[in-house]
């Protein structure tokens, strides 16, 4: 019994990490999965690291140890507005993180929260943005 079921966690373990390397068949990209912070601790020790840059469309906030490649999570609060704001807040974050922060970043955990200036900047001047926080914390690669 213990032995099928150690069996069973180690496939499903070695079958998630696989798929996480595995181009996704319609984007041809790999899973960005590998790349986001999922676990609450891990915001809360970004957080506690005190190293942030505020832009008027996000805060980027960075973790003080390296990590193995660069890692991010996003968050959006309610008082940025109902599910439907949050949720669009955190597509434009999400599509600037894997198109602007994982390719030009050094290999730390970042957060990037929502804020206002999310949904109303044009997305290039975020990217600017972004570009300048990156440098101001000295971790654009």
């Amino acid at each position: 019994m213990v032995a099928a079921s150690l069996h069973a966690a180690v496939h499903k373990a070695a079958r998630s990490s696989l798929l996480n390397t595995l181009p996704n068949k319609i984007t041809g990209k790999k899973n960005p999965k590998i790349h986001r912070l999922l676990v609450r601790k891990d915001f809360l020790r970004v957080a506690a690291s005190g190293i942030r840059f505020v832009a008027p469309a996000f805060v980027l906030q960075k973790s003080k140890e390296e990590s193995a490649l660069p890692r991010y999570g996003l968050t959006a609060t309610k008082k940025l507005g109902n599910a439907v704001v949050r949720n669009r807040a955190r597509r434009r974050l999400r599509a600037l993180a894997d198109n602007h922060l994982v390719p030009k970043a050094l290999a730390f955990e970042y957060v990037l929260v929502a804020r206002d200036g999310t949904l109303t900047k044009p997305f290039a001047d975020i990217v600017r943005d972004l570009e300048k926080a990156l440098k101001v914390l000295k971790c654009l690669k």
